[in-house]
């Protein structure tokens, strides 16, 4: 009995990290988007960064080459973002969307 509860206890402790992450890159993905709609291209490079790797360290491989698109086409601090940057920020939020659909229940 206490191995299934030790058991049951380990699989909500990884649920438990799954909603944390999922929620943490629907956060990303927000800021992100806010900085964009604010015009604050400084902003939205700092957002960026952290969704890709956030995305990449929770496994979320599609979200993460979204969130690195929108980081290479938005560029370095200092010069102009490449055409599409705001049309990748769409995509990255869509995925996110769809990686975080199982809060949904």
């Amino acid at each position: 009995m206490v191995h299934i509860r030790y058991r049951t206890r380990a699989i909500l402790m990884i649920e438990d990290d799954a909603v944390l992450d999922a929620a943490d890159l629907l956060l990303d993905a927000v800021a992100l988007s806010e900085a964009l709609l604010d015009g604050d291209l400084s902003e939205a490079r700092f957002r960026a960064r952290p969704l890709a790797t956030k995305a990449s360290a929770a496994g979320y491989a599609e979200v993460h080459a979204a969130a690195v698109q929108v980081v290479d086409l938005l560029g370095l601090p200092g010069h102009r973002p490449q055409a599409g940057y705001a049309a990748a920020v769409v995509t990255s939020s869509a995925t996110v969307e769809q990686a975080a659909a199982f809060l949904r229940g």
